[in-house]
């Protein structure tokens, strides 16, 4: 028998019965849920239009097997295994047809500088009909040491040669495998999540459409999607990490939270960017990956982290956001015996060295009147007292005024303000702004929907604020 009888497409078209497959549509390209109705769209491919969709599985047999170990470069590629219609809804108890669940990928772009989180995906080439590929950025694409939080870059593309095994070869805008000369395999890389870092700085760009959000169920979280590390935020290693600091005398006496060592109580796993922001399942659970995770104290992801996000996603859902920003900067330092060090949720003498950040900010922006408007939301990660000459600008400076519903001196909860743009900050967060005006909420820019005509709603804070208490509601803590 054919060792690549695995990879023979289904004569007929068949309905998709895995939670565990990764759901491909092959007009947008985007991953979409296999068990939530989606509305199928007019197909605008003038070939072979008749399969919608098709089916991915991990690796299976011993040729998909060796394929991941030899020639993938994330090593945990997966594979199209069924071509089908989307026409009814599916339920959690359809049957699974895949042997494993798909698992998200990292990779370095070296063209554009950025970590890139999604999934690596070897089709048919039947497949490959409704879109070109840019195979230039196939070149770049490296392959990254995930063990070490510094994300050690290996010098190496996808298998670059031939064998016995596999010919690896272009064909117009694809990048083709000919498998033991039975099967014709293409490349795609499904981006979900691209990451810029640069020394401690971590951040993420949201571009909205012109006339669209995309903002999900504020109620989701990882914790739906996969378990946090256990290990690393357990209250044994946190106590062994943070057990050195050294607290104010008084904290000692109002109840305090001594479960992880000390006073401040314990880190929790948060993101960088929240996983509302995606679609489908398989893009949330690339969205939880450790790249995206950040060590947040719990009092201040459950206190004004998540106010501030809420808050964001309402400025999204009511205002014409073009981009948002959503990042961390420098690592938290402590009082401890001897003076003030650098924190770390982890053993540093181990490979894996996660820093528990100092600045997490969210950057919201609209381009209005031919300018830039920015406001810079800073939130610091320290439940501690976070002295004066800590904060990245003056406390006094008017435009906080008008973002008061977010402002918090508490740092417990996690001290906040608001701060314009300017040429300091932009160095900071290794950021190219220009054009930089104020984003007040009291004089909002906006726009009719069906025209292009800009003016500065005076209403805008009071729509957001009301919405804003609405959320609040919605979405209790």
């Amino acid at each position: 028998m054919n060792p690549l009888i695995f990879f023979i497409i289904c004569i007929f078209v068949t309905e998709v019965r895995s939670k565990k497959a990764l759901l491909i549509n092959s007009q947008s390209w985007g991953i979409e849920d296999a068990w939530h109705d989606n509305t199928i769209r007019p197909a605008f491919c003038s070939i072979s239009t008749r399969y919608k969709y098709f089916a991915a599985c991990p690796a299976y047999n011993i040729l998909e097997q060796q394929f991941n170990k030899d020639v993938s470069l994330t090593k945990q590629s997966v594979f199209s295994r069924l071509n089908l219609w989307r026409t009814q809804s599916l339920t959690d108890s359809d049957l699974d047809f895949c042997e494993e669940s798909y698992e998200p990928s990292l990779i370095y772009d070296s063209l554009t500088g950025e970590y890139k989180i999604g999934f690596e995906l070897y089709f048919f080439r039947s497949e490959a009909v409704c879109r070109n590929y840019d195979k230039d950025s196939y070149h770049y694409y490296k392959t990254v040491n995930t063990e070490n939080d510094k994300y050690n870059i290996e010098n190496q593309t996808i298998f670059n040669g031939t064998s016995e095994f596999v010919n690896r070869y272009e064909d117009d805008n694809h990048i083709l495998f000919n498998v033991s000369n039975s099967r014709i395999l293409a490349f795609y890389w499904i981006n979900v999540l691209s990451i810029h870092c640069s020394k401690n700085n971590k951040h993420v760009i949201l571009v909205f459409e012109k006339y669209g959000s995309q903002v999900g169920n504020l109620s989701d979280e990882c914790t739906n999607y996969r378990r946090a590390d256990e290990e690393l935020y357990s209250q044994e290693n946190q106590k062994k990490c943070l057990k050195d600091i050294l607290v104010p005398s008084f904290l000692l006496k109002v109840n305090p939270d001594l479960s992880c060592g000390q006073p401040y109580g314990c880190l929790t796993p948060s993101q960088i960017i929240p996983l509302w922001y995606f679609d489908s399942s398989s893009a949330k659970l690339a969205s939880c990956s450790h790249l995206n995770a950040i060590p947040v104290w719990k009092s201040i992801a459950d206190g004004n982290l998540r106010r501030v996000d809420l808050f964001v996603a309402v400025i999204i859902k009511t205002s014409s956001v073009n981009e948002v920003i959503f990042g961390v900067n420098g690592v938290l330092k402590m009082t401890v015996p001897g003076g003030r060090r650098r924190m770390y949720l982890s053993d540093t003498k181990g490979d894996r060295v996660v820093e528990i950040p100092k600045i997490i900010y969210r950057i919201i922006k609209v381009e209005a009147l031919g300018c830039s408007h920015f406001a810079v939301i800073v939130i610091h990660n320290d439940p501690s007292a976070v002295r004066d000459a800590d904060r990245l600008c003056n406390k006094n400076d008017t435009l906080i005024h008008s973002w008061e519903k977010i402002i918090n001196d508490d740092s417990k909860t996690g001290l906040t303000y608001v701060c314009p743009m300017n040429t300091v900050l932009e160095k900071k967060f290794d950021l190219n702004c220009c054009s930089i005006n104020k984003l007040n909420l009291a004089e909002f820019p906006s726009h009719y929907s069906w025209s292009e005509e800009w003016w500065f709603n005076d209403d805008r804070e009071e729509i957001v604020n009301s919405s804003f208490e609405r959320v609040l509601k919605e979405y209790p803590e």
